[in-house]
């Protein structure tokens, strides 16, 4: 009690609740200007820098370059002589914002001279005010002219120069001669005879500090002097002087010179002194573990660079040698390596920087050692640290490029680096990943032909990534991840795409992921398919990307339709956007959400400039729904940015008819006519930015047509059960079925396809409709099959799954109800699902959590099974979809292949129908929305096969 009743009387000593002493009389006038200087700037901040306070005039000073802006000549005549005139007395804070004023002043050219100001602010007994004046002349000697550098800059320099100074003063001169060295305004001859004596003098200072910072500054006196005679005779042994220096600072300093210098010197001077004396720095950091060995690593591909073209072949397999030294320092492998393991860590670090300026070496000079190299690659790219595998991956696409067509031996440490558990090594090597596909498809590691087992391992090792990143909340990363995955049409066949890639993407969509990523994935899908050359294939995307995002009931998963059908804009041809997105988009305007009418509307302009004459329909329907939302809308931000899109589409900021826009818009219809014929186009855009001739993969070629009768050759990789190689766990249930699409859609009206749409078009039986498509199972393409092996029994029992992408013979088949059998625990363990494989081996255990061959129990199970009456329902209620019929092959395709006979099945099927009870009550009962379709879920592609000691089941019956 007692201690509560201190801690009480603490607070109330602090006075937190009493408000703070206002400003006195005397304050208050102190720091009020007379009213006569409120329109007067200059005459006022005179009146403030003479009779005000530290505040005041730091104001003043903070605000110059806005009174020189207004009042230049006021503000050079009467302001910047009174700050000058304050200067030597004022305070630190003065003193700085001055400097940093003065340095922009000099830098707009103002006609006044302010480097006398510099110069006596460098004489500032403050250390911090030194070197910041220090620093701002450093800044401004470039904007200086030839008669201030020679009269006021060098003397100042020759005056603090001197022994007796103290070593601020000296180090600041060794930076003033380097960067008045370089000045454009001053001759090699000045730099020889002014210059170089007090660079010599410098160099040989009692200061390491000194002599380190002379070091680092003979890179430009070199520069400067722009004459390798004059550079060998009089800088060069300066230069091994300080390379051979007791200091370790000082030497390190020397190395970074040397690498500079290698540039201004002449061969023999390279072979003569710097090979001998760079090898001398190269023992020695390896013999006594000189802490500066990582400035070595990190300058040594500078050296073999510039030393390439001049070193005889033992000399380059002495330097390669000794880089896989420096690349295992800190590891323990070498003998005497017991420093600082940090050190160690920055030396492998710093390798792994210079690997492409040695890779470029070993292939130009000892290419028979790349084994040495591949040795040096592998160990840093598997570096237990993650900096240094980071590093890696920075530059993997620079590697991969200068390899050329030797970059298969890194295939597997790429593999390794995407499935990396590191995130920061991910960061680094997703922003390249395309280019470093396109740089492997363009030397024949991968192909957009036909897949490879490269193409699978890359894939896998890409998906891991895609995993990794998924678990994180860096929802950046992960849009970057999917941008860089628009390169995959260029690397990889569509049907490995569209099999391994496009699940994944479509599976983003339904995760509560960012709203960018989802953007981005839907921007992902319309690049597969532009690129997919499979019209079934291209079809099943479209209608899942309208199931899935167009009919959703959510708003912000609306929202992403429009912006993908922004990104279809400049994906699609404009005749390809009209035929698909334009009417469903269109249709927004009516949404019930605001914000997606609000979204719609901002891209209005974009939509009416790819209207062109002969589009009277869409630009009629155009008009219609404008009009009726100028009309009807109550939303004000709706309102105002209608007006601001209608001012637009006035000034045709979109127009179509440009030339530009023409020619880009025919290319992209020349290739969406390519790839309807089934050819391959590679993404020019993409290319473009590249450094390497697409010519190696040829841009467009015939699809490879594997035989209908057996599996084909080139995908039987896929018996390595991909994704569980891969280390994902592809949810089984996510992609929804592709039914009431945008073909289903009248294109002659233009009225949103929602529930009115669909209550109009069936009117009383609409609601038995919501119910008859949330139960409507998937048609099946199954390959591979021998039908002349199955019974009538077995064809029926056959699990029905979406469209398998890899088939070129498409069967389709209804699945029908199997009778009530209670199976035992032993059959259920047998029973393995292939996951549409293309091999017979590959069986792999897949969950019978959704076990379609269990016996029905419901009026509800019925629904679910009775899809051929459903389909019936659609023929009978509206004409819309009876052009669609033609996607359901029809049962005598099937048993063509097999022992029956035309209509056979047909009987049996339809005596079943006979039997079947009516629709139970419980079904009508759920009133569902049109937009419960985007949430209907479908299983992977998958048959479950015929197992060889399976007893045969029992006789189907339908339970009334």
């Amino acid at each position: 009690m007692g201690e509560r009743i201190v801690k009480d009387e603490e607070l109330i000593s602090l006075k937190l609740d009493k408000p703070g002493r206002a400003k006195s009389q005397d304050q208050l006038a102190k720091h009020t200007v007379d009213t006569q200087f409120e329109d007067k700037p200059i005459e006022r901040s005179v009146y403030l820098l003479t009779n005000g306070d530290d505040v005041q005039k730091l104001s003043i000073v903070q605000n110059l370059p806005t009174l020189y802006q207004f009042e230049p000549n006021a503000t050079v005549n009467r302001i910047l002589p009174k700050i000058q005139q304050e200067l030597p007395g004022s305070s630190s804070e003065f003193n700085i914002a001055a400097a940093k004023i003065f340095q922009t002043l000099i830098q707009k050219k103002v006609p006044v001279n302010l480097l006398t100001s510099i110069l006596q602010g460098i004489d500032s007994k403050d250390p911090l005010v030194a070197t910041t004046w220090i620093e701002t002349l450093l800044e401004v000697i470039n904007y200086l002219t030839e008669n201030q550098i020679k009269n006021e800059v060098l003397k100042w320099a020759v005056q603090k120069s001197v022994p007796t100074k103290s070593s601020l003063y000296r180090v600041a001169s060794c930076h003033v001669l380097g960067r008045c060295a370089i000045h454009p305004k001053v001759q090699s001859i000045d730099v020889k005879s002014t210059i170089l004596p007090l660079v010599q003098s410098l160099a040989q200072d009692v200061s390491y500090e000194v002599r380190a910072c002379m070091a680092g500054q003979l890179a430009n006196i070199a520069q400067g002097l722009n004459n390798p005679g004059l550079i060998k005779t009089n800088l060069l042994p300066s230069v091994v002087e300080l390379a051979k220096d007791a200091n370790g600072i000082v030497r390190s300093s020397a190395i970074v010179a040397i690498a500079q210098l290698l540039q201004h010197l002449a061969t023999d001077t390279k072979q003569e002194v710097i090979i001998p004396l760079f090898k001398e720095l190269c023992n020695q950091s390896s013999d006594d573990n000189e802490p500066y060995y990582p400035v070595l690593a990190r300058e040594y591909g500078k050296y073999m660079v510039g030393l390439q073209n001049i070193l005889s072949q033992p000399d380059g397999l002495w330097f390669l040698t000794f880089f896989k030294v420096l690349s295992s320092k800190g590891l323990g492998t070498n003998k005497g390596d017991s420093g600082d393991p940090t050190q160690g860590v920055y030396c492998r670090h710093f390798c792994a920087q210079s690997l492409p300026a040695v890779t470029t070496f070993t292939l130009a000079r000892v290419s028979n050692s790349m084994d040495i190299w591949y040795s040096v690659f592998r160990d840093l790219a598997a570096d237990p640290c993650y900096i240094v595998r980071k590093s890696v991956g920075g530059c993997l696409h620079e590697i991969v490029g200068i390899l050329g067509v030797q970059c298969r031996m890194i295939k597997s440490d790429i593999v390794r680096l995407l499935r990396d558990d590191a995130d920061d090594v991910l960061y680094m090597v997703i922003p390249k990943l395309g280019i470093t596909l396109e740089t492997l498809a363009n030397y024949g590691l991968l192909s957009k032909e036909a897949s490879t087992q490269t193409s699978l391992e890359i894939g896998r090792a890409v998906l891991k990534c895609h995993m990794e990143l998924s678990k994180g909340v860096n929802w950046r990363m992960q849009t970057d991840l999917l941008s860089q995955l628009e390169h995959l049409p260029n690397c990889f066949p569509s049907d490995f795409i569209h099999q391994h890639f496009t699940p994944i993407i479509f599976a983003i969509l339904g995760d509560q992921k960012a709203k960018p990523v989802k953007a981005q994935a839907a921007r992902l899908l319309l690049v597969f398919l532009k690129y997919n050359i499979k019209e079934i294939q291209r079809k099943w995307i479209r209608e899942n990307l309208m199931n899935r995002l167009y009919l959703s009931t959510s708003c912000y998963t609306r929202h992403i339709f429009v912006k993908m059908c922004e990104s279809a804009m400049n994906v699609f041809s404009r005749r390809y956007f009209k035929e698909y997105f334009f009417l469903p988009l269109l249709s927004y305007l009516e949404d019930k959400v605001s914000n997606v009418r609000l979204s719609t509307v901002k891209i209005l302009p974009q939509m009416k400039g790819v209207l062109g004459n002969e589009d009277k329909a869409l630009m009629q329907s155009f008009d219609n729904m404008v009009k009726k939302l100028d009309l009807t809308e109550k939303d004000k931000d709706v309102i105002t940015t209608l007006k601001c899109s209608m001012k637009k589409i006035q000034s045709r900021q979109y127009d179509c008819t440009k030339p530009d826009a023409i020619a880009e818009d025919k290319q992209k219809q020349e290739e969406e006519d390519k790839i309807a014929q089934g050819k391959i186009v590679a993404n020019v855009k993409l290319l473009e930015g590249l450094g390497f001739s697409s010519s190696k993969a040829p841009s467009e070629s015939r699809a490879p047509k594997p035989p209908a009768n057996y599996p084909s050759s080139k995908l039987s990789f896929l018996e390595q059960h991909f994704y569980t190689d891969a280390g994902i766990n592809l949810p089984i249930k996510d992609i929804p079925p592709p039914i009431l699409t945008e073909d289903m859609i009248d294109r002659r009206v233009s009225l949103p396809f929602e529930d009115k749409f669909v209550r109009n078009a069936f009117g009383d039986t609409a609601n038995q409709l919501y119910d008859d498509f949330s139960s409507l199972n998937l048609t099946v393409s199954v390959e591979n099959t021998d039908f002349e092996k199955l019974s009538e029994r077995e064809l029926k029992n056959l699990t029905f799954s979406t469209t398998n992408v890899t088939d070129d013979v498409k069967v389709n088949l209804r699945k029908v109800i199997k009778d009530e059998t209670q199976e035992s625990a032993n059959q259920t363990r047998k029973k393995l699902l292939n996951r549409r494989s293309l091999s017979n081996l590959s069986k792999i255990p897949v969950s019978l959590r959704n076990f379609r061959g269990g016996h029905l129990d419901s009026g509800d199970d019925l629904n679910k099974t009775d899809n051929v009456l459903m389909r019936e329902n659609l023929k009978k209620n509206s004409p819309m979809f009876q052009k669609n019929q033609s996607r359901i092959r029809p049962k005598s395709e099937v048993l063509f292949y097999g022992n029956y006979k035309t209509g056979e099945l047909d009987t049996a099927i339809d005596n079943s129908k006979s039997s079947l009870p009516q629709y139970k009550t419980r079904s009508l009962q759920k009133r569902g929305s049109l937009g419960n379709l985007s949430r209907m879920k479908t299983e992977i592609p998958i048959l479950r096969r015929n197992i060889e000691g399976e007893s045969n089941t029992k006789d189907m019956s339908f339970k009334r």
